[in-house]
């Protein structure tokens, strides 16, 4: 009878042994199935994937359509393309998000506006995207140019994991060369992943838009998941974009637009839910709309929820830090291993 209670009283503390272990080493991840390749154009329906490939498939030699008077335009070819114009403008706000060098940086996708094109002539083998005046010239010298640009950038960037790389891009960003605008009144293309490279001045005046798409661009060099994020910043008045990263399975926000006009350019630097800044959490100025009611654009976009908690820095994974963190846990561990040891010795004995 002794030696029963000895055994499950072992495999109760067995039990709490191995909790404890899986506390210690498991990922606590906020977003263990979030995977950012794609991660728009996965929440396409099929009709829509059609769309988002065909426009896809344009390359930067396209010729363009129309004149100053009417409108200047690009023609999206394919095969049974649905005539719905709210799936033509969900696919076509993926490859906007989308954004990246693969893509040629969808420059079709884009507008001086920031936020919707026009389409028309809509049949089931194609239809019109129009484009501003300020892309109707180089096309394809605008796409090499902010390949160039991208790829200059990424040679500054520095760190030896995810984390590190992310606040690396940031201070980029944020340094001296980039300055952040409300809109593109003064600079044509502020709004634009083309403002990266526009030579218009010594420096790179770009809006959230901008920030966003050309962080998701360096992260994308860099090996870093991300994804861009469009929504309401403040009192929900204000369109606005921003980013999401994943850093060791768990997901935070980064402002890189807003970093660039404060003091403190991390702020909001791998931030989490609760991250707080003169009193607002980030999750209370950063609201990601699944449709925009300001601009008319159907979205409905889901994005994943950002972790409680802001990254720690300086990053430190080592076996200390690890040690330190989980001491609790680890001292449970031990007294339950003395009384493991303790039991099957009063077994033995038969008291």
């Amino acid at each position: 009878m002794k030696m029963k209670f000895a055994a499950v009283a072992s495999i109760c503390v067995l039990a709490v042994l191995c909790s404890s272990a899986s506390v210690i080493f498991a990922s606590d991840s906020d977003a263990d199935a979030a995977v950012y390749d794609g991660y728009y154009k996965e929440q396409l329906t099929p009709e829509q994937v059609k769309i988002y490939d065909a426009i896809a498939a344009l390359a930067p030699s396209a010729a363009i359509g129309g004149n100053e008077t009417d409108g200047y335009y690009l023609t999206v070819t394919g095969t049974g393309l649905s005539t719905d114009v709210k799936d033509i403008e969900r696919a076509w706000f993926a490859t906007k998000l989308e954004a990246s060098e693969a893509s040629n940086w969808a420059f079709w996708a884009w507008n001086t506006s920031g936020v919707k094109a026009t389409f028309s002539e809509i049949t089931s083998s194609g239809f019109r995207i129009g484009i501003d005046a300020a892309f109707k010239d180089g096309f394809a010298d605008k796409v090499t140019a902010v390949t160039n640009a991208v790829n200059a950038a990424a040679e500054k960037i520095t760190g030896d994991s995810d984390s590190k790389k992310v606040k690396s891009i940031n201070s980029i960003l944020t340094g001296k060369g980039y300055g952040y605008v409300d809109s593109n009144e003064s600079h044509v293309f502020a709004n634009t992943v083309y403002a990266f490279a526009a030579p218009e001045s010594d420096t790179c005046y770009m809006t959230s838009f901008a920030y966003s798409a050309v962080f998701k661009a360096l992260c994308t060099k860099a090996g870093v998941a991300s994804i861009q994020v469009y929504g309401f910043f403040g009192d929900q008045s204000k369109i606005f974009a921003w980013n999401e990263v994943l850093v060791e399975d768990k997901v935070y926000g980064v402002d890189c637009a807003t970093n660039a006009t404060s003091k403190n350019k991390e702020q909001w630097l791998c931030a989490g839910a609760y991250t707080a800044v003169d009193g607002n959490a980030y999750s209370k100025v950063h609201i990601a709309f699944p449709y925009s009611v300001a601009s008319g654009l159907t979205s409905q976009f889901s994005v994943d929820r950002i972790n409680n908690e802001g990254y720690s820095w300086p990053a430190d994974n080592s076996l200390i830090a690890k040690i330190t963190e989980y001491a609790p846990w680890i001292l449970v561990g031990i007294i339950c291993i003395v009384m493991a040891v303790a039991l099957v010795y009063m077994a033995k004995r038969g008291d």
